[in-house]
């Protein structure tokens, strides 16, 4: 045999094509691959070629088995291993060039290579890997070192060894004589199905995803004939497409929802025949009754303190976010959903500085981990105007219910507030009684104070009722100041306040200074010390 790397065409027999692509000796896949690439680099179009190999590892030939447009090439397991069953080969490897220069692996090419990865099984002959090479650069990328768990050959074996167990029970589940209807859903652009389209099932009970009716749109609806069953459904969809059909070609993770005597069951487009997703058509829900509560109730005070950035409210911001974060997943091609994205932090409730970043509470799910998410989404200085936006992704089974999340947070930043009105600050703290509050003039002089004896009301509520008393009553002692009937009251940084007016009155001698203050300001700085400790870790 020739160590020469020649073209094969593949017709009724395995004949030589015209041509060689190198004339010097080809002992080892990597060499025909390195020969490949540099010819793969030039082409304005998408091809998929495969290298055959003998039972050493020594390539046999390679065959071209499809030319695509510019960005997609058509390719079915028939051609592909039509040339290395010819050429008796052991084992291939696929190649196909991506003319744009993107040396990613997109979700198409996963799916043909998980593919060919069941079809090597029947067939036994090996894939051993699956090459992009990059237009113009002659880049290449290796799926299988970069995702060695697509070719675990016992994901594949287990899989068929389930569908043989179930083939006798699936047949009776769609017996097609008694089928009526049909509706086609697919996965709709910018949604949380986007973390698994192209991608079967294993794939997503591996990554802990959720198969959700929202994530997808109905693009076709149509009666049963008889003898159809879902194989030739699947077959019409992707060979024989209607006239009135707007979609793609029927693929791995689209739903068929089958209604037959006013009874809908839905079926997943499975990576290798379908499977029943019992709950499909079902409203999910993703928290407690109790967690929505939180969720809303945290949200409310945001809408009512958050100062807007550029214009924007916290709605709209949360809303910029997301995309984002969407873009993100999509770029990365990361196995996460969306559960919620909240402004969080001191900017939630009016109290940040000038500086302070805008911090984002993000809950997934997905099997990720929360620091690996974390570095990927802060990769960019991602802004919102002049302001940073700081992302906390957060998982319920890493770190917890939503709730008590938001709870705890709420504590925190309610622990001790100030507030502006008119030319009059007012400084509350928590206390086992109810809430200890220090009033003071423009200067950080005190004015009054006392202890408002009600814990079962909010913080904010306690000031409200404190402001109002002094709306309604005289100004017998001079603490209403400039306060009237329609003033309204403004947040502050409560640690910006204490520096720049109680310290002033404290190197100053000033006696007027409430210890009660003086004692609030180091456990701010502690507490704060305490929170930067628990965000590390």
């Amino acid at each position: 045999m020739s160590d020469e790397l020649k073209q094969v065409d593949v017709r009724l027999k395995l004949v030589e094509g015209n041509g060689l692509y190198s004339d010097k000796p080809i002992t080892n896949p990597q060499e025909a691959i390195s020969v490949m690439a540099d010819v793969m680099a030039g082409l304005d179009r998408e091809e998929v070629c495969v290298i055959n190999l003998d039972s050493k590892g020594h390539p046999i030939n390679f065959n071209v088995v499809s030319i695509g447009t510019l960005n997609s090439s058509f390719v079915s397991g028939r051609e592909l291993f039509k040339s290395a069953i010819l050429s008796n080969a052991a084992s291939m490897i696929l190649l196909h060039n991506h003319p744009s220069s993107e040396l990613q692996m997109s979700q198409s090419d996963r799916m043909v290579t998980e593919k060919m990865m069941y079809a090597s099984l029947f067939l036994d002959i090996e894939i051993l890997d699956h090459i992009i090479v990059a237009g113009r650069t002659g880049d290449t990328l290796s799926i299988r070192e970069t995702y060695p768990e697509i070719f675990d050959k016992s994901i594949y074996a287990n899989a068929i060894v389930r569908v043989a167990d179930g083939v006798e029970e699936r047949e009776n589940s769609y017996d097609a004589e008694r089928l009526a209807t049909y509706e086609l859903f697919q996965i709709k652009e910018g949604g949380n199905g986007q973390a698994y389209q192209f991608m079967g099932m294993d794939f997503v009970k591996k990554n802990q995803l959720v198969v959700d009716k929202n994530d997808y749109e109905s693009v076709y609806r149509g009666g049963i004939r008889e003898g159809e069953t879902l194989d030739t459904l699947y077959e019409k969809f992707n060979l024989y497409h209607p006239d009135d059909f707007a979609g793609h070609s029927m693929s791995v993770s689209d739903v068929i929802v089958i209604e037959k005597e006013h009874e809908k069951t839905a079926y997943y487009v499975d990576s290798f025949g379908f499977t029943k997703v019992a709950d499909f058509l079902e409203e999910k829900r993703y928290h407690s009754a109790e967690t929505e509560q939180a969720v809303s109730r945290f949200r409310e005070k945001t809408k009512q303190y958050f100062r807007p950035i550029e214009g924007m409210t916290a709605d709209r911001i949360e809303g910029e976010v997301r995309g984002y974060i969407q873009m993100k997943i999509r770029e990365y091609h990361l196995p996460i959903q969306i559960r919620e994205v909240m402004v969080y932090g001191s900017r939630s409730r009016g109290t940040e500085k000038a500086d302070s970043d805008l911090d984002i509470l993000f809950e997934y799910a997905g099997a990720w981990r929360e620091d690996d998410i974390f570095n990927l989404l802060h990769e960019d200085d991602f802004c919102m105007g002049e302001v940073k936006v700081d992302i906390n992704p957060v998982t319920e089974e890493q770190s917890g219910d939503l709730s008590q999340r938001l709870i705890r947070a709420e504590e925190y930043m309610e622990h001790e507030l100030v507030f502006g009105i008119e030319d009059r600050y007012i400084f509350a703290q928590s206390v086992d009684e109810g809430y200890d509050y220090t009033i003071y003039d423009i200067d950080g002089k005190e004015l009054d104070g006392g202890v408002y004896d009600n814990p079962d009301i909010s913080i904010y509520e306690a000031v409200n009722d404190i402001v109002e008393d002094l709306k309604q009553k005289p100004d017998t002692n001079g603490t209403k100041g400039a306060i009237t009937a329609e003033s309204e009251l403004n947040p502050l940084n409560c640690e910006e306040f204490l520096a720049e007016h109680i310290c002033y009155q404290e190197e100053y001698g000033n006696q007027d200074v409430a210890p009660v203050v003086i004692e609030a300001r180091r456990e701010i700085q502690e507490k704060k010390e305490e929170h930067l400790q628990q965000k590390k870790r």
